[in-house]
Formats: structure tokens, sequence, C-alpha cells
């Protein structure tokens, strides 16, 4: 169990992912307006979704060598 809260922490997509998650759910408690909330949560999402791509076939690389 805490190896998998160590990787998970370590992992970039999911520190954002749960970023963009407590800013959808807190974001107006915290001050902001929905317009602003909507664009940090879209940017979030922009950036999981770009670093998902950059991501893909780095293990099939990595199981060739």
């Amino acid at each position: 169990m805490l190896d998998t809260l160590k990787g998970l922490i370590a992992s970039k997509k999911a520190v954002a992912m749960i970023v963009g998650v407590l800013m959808g759910a807190f974001g107006k408690k915290l001050g902001l307006d929905e317009t602003s909330v909507t664009q940090i949560v879209g940017a979030v999402m922009a950036y999981v979704i770009g670093q998902g791509i950059a991501d893909h076939g780095k293990e099939a690389v990595k199981a060739k060598a």
C-alpha cells in the first residue's frame, strides 16, 4: 500500500489529476468564479492528456532494450 502511494505521488500525471479534481470540487469555496475553475481544470486535463501522449510508447522502448 505504501509503495503504491509513493508511486502515485511520483507520477506527474496523477498529481496533476488530483489537483484538477480538488480545484473542480473546491474552486468556488476558494473564491474563484466558475470561468476560472473551468479554465484551470481544462488546463490540467490538457496537461494530463499531453503527458499521456508523450509517454505513449516509452514502455515499449524500455522493453526492447
